[in-house]
């Protein structure tokens, strides 16, 4: 008995990983790693060590901004 229903879950865990790999693959992605997405579609470089900092274009040539870390949780408007 314990047996089947050890079965039953793994398979609906199988199911349910196979059904969000084709539909959504975001939601199989760590925290981690949709964090540091978001950090580069907003322009943002660095890591954890150093902070991030924002991305300043002039004449088409990227420079870093200030040299001061972005504040977590802040976005530029």
């Amino acid at each position: 008995m314990f047996a089947i229903l050890d079965c039953i879950v793994i398979l609906i865990y199988i199911a349910a990983y196979i059904y969000f790999a084709i539909k959504d693959p975001e939601q199989l992605r760590s925290e981690k790693f949709s964090i540091q997405k978001m950090a580069i579609q907003h322009g943002y470089v660095g890591d954890d060590l150093a902070g991030f900092f924002k991305v300043v274009k002039i004449d088409g040539v990227p420079l870093i901004g200030d040299s001061k870390p972005a504040e977590k949780g802040k976005e530029d408007k």
